[in-house]
């Protein structure tokens, strides 16, 4: 067995990236006591600790993100699509952890360019204050800015036993949320105006796409997000799955219905999307899941290996036009599925 790290040690190989996944797995965890994903050092695992004030979980963060530039500095970009991705743990997950979440698998599917500034246990709150989309936006010029956030509040709200009412067998299942839920869907809906207002008023012509996750599993393993808590409010396990697709109705609802306000952006469902496939835990799909999600987003913005088509630097405004209808509006679904379906027609006959 190899020798455990100093802390100075773990850091330094950290930030240069070179902690390899097997030391990631080796010293690091997901934190069992936490509402949303947040890593920690497992006990014992350097040989000493680490200095007052130092938070392992935004440091792995700020390491991956500068390997990822590392990665999109080497690679040659101009026959891919470009993505900005900000969100949270169903866009990146930590790096020891593997399934890889939606954005992530966008960047293994090699297909466009993706840079990713999500953050798992991220907030809505949070990325609103501190508006890295408006500021990495420019510097990447993409063709397409995808959202995944309020995840996170609701399930805070949910560990404050504050999201639902402690559970009263007379009450249906779909008047579960509390007068606090609603009013942070309201908070939420909010926030997602905001979110596209900043993005209409100083990217106008970006598409964006906005969802609202698939149904979570709180019965699955330990029921760390959802279902240990529903369990403490009363909850019999048998609502638990009811609870939870009340939950991300009213979410989806949410955002659809701002959305909608907003001709460059469009709302993407994604409920039963990962129907049939394995769980990572009661919140995250497994593997399959997410490859099912990250094909889903690839056809909804018209780029997949059948599809996908170089664009060289000087042609790029003219690509970024055809992303949009003659009006400037978001192409649709409907649309993008079509025109992949005529292309991979043609490509046969040839």
């Amino acid at each position: 067995m190899a020798a455990r790290l100093s802390f100075a040690q773990f850091d330094a190989k950290l930030k240069s990236g070179q902690l390899s996944p097997a030391e990631h797995r080796r010293y690091l965890e997901v934190d069992p006591r936490t509402p949303v994903v947040r890593i920690r050092f497992k006990s014992g695992a350097l040989r000493d600790a680490p200095p007052p004030g130092y938070d392992v979980d935004q440091e792995v963060y700020l390491a991956e993100r500068a390997d990822q530039e590392r990665r999109l500095s080497r690679e040659a970009l101009v026959a891919k699509k470009r993505v900005v991705a900000e969100g949270d743990s169903w866009f990146n997950l930590p790096p020891f952890i593997r399934p890889e979440a939606i954005a992530d698998r966008l960047e293994s599917n090699g297909h466009m360019a993706v840079k990713n500034i999500a953050m798992w246990g991220e907030t809505l709150a949070t990325m609103l204050q501190k508006k890295q989309y408006l500021t990495e936006i420019p510097k990447f010029t993409p063709d397409w800015f995808i959202f995944s956030g309020g995840g996170n509040d609701l399930q805070e709200s949910l560990a404050q036993s504050e999201l639902v009412h402690i559970y009263d067998a007379g009450r249906p299942i779909d008047q579960c949320l509390s007068e606090k839920g609603l009013q942070l869907l309201q908070q939420i809906g909010s926030g997602y105006r905001q979110l596209l207002n900043e993005i209409a008023i100083n990217h106008p012509n970006l598409p964006t796409i906005c969802y609202a996750y698939d149904y979570p599993r709180p019965t699955f393993k330990t029921g760390k997000y959802l279902g240990q808590h529903l369990k403490r409010l009363g909850y019999p396990k048998g609502t638990w799955d009811s609870v939870a697709k009340v939950l991300i109705d009213r979410l989806s609802d949410t955002v659809a219905a701002v959305v909608v306000s907003f001709p460059h952006a469009r709302f993407l469902d994604c409920r039963q999307q990962t129907k049939g496939f394995p769980f990572y835990d009661d919140m995250h799909p497994g593997t399959d899941g997410f490859k099912a999600l990250a094909t889903y987003y690839e056809n909804a913005m018209g780029v997949s290996m059948a599809t996908a088509v170089a664009v060289v630097p000087r042609q790029r405004a003219q690509a970024k036009r055809k992303t949009v209808g003659s009006r400037g509006t978001a192409v649709s679904r409907k649309t993008v599925l079509s025109r992949a379906k005529a292309s991979t027609r043609a490509r046969s006959r040839r």
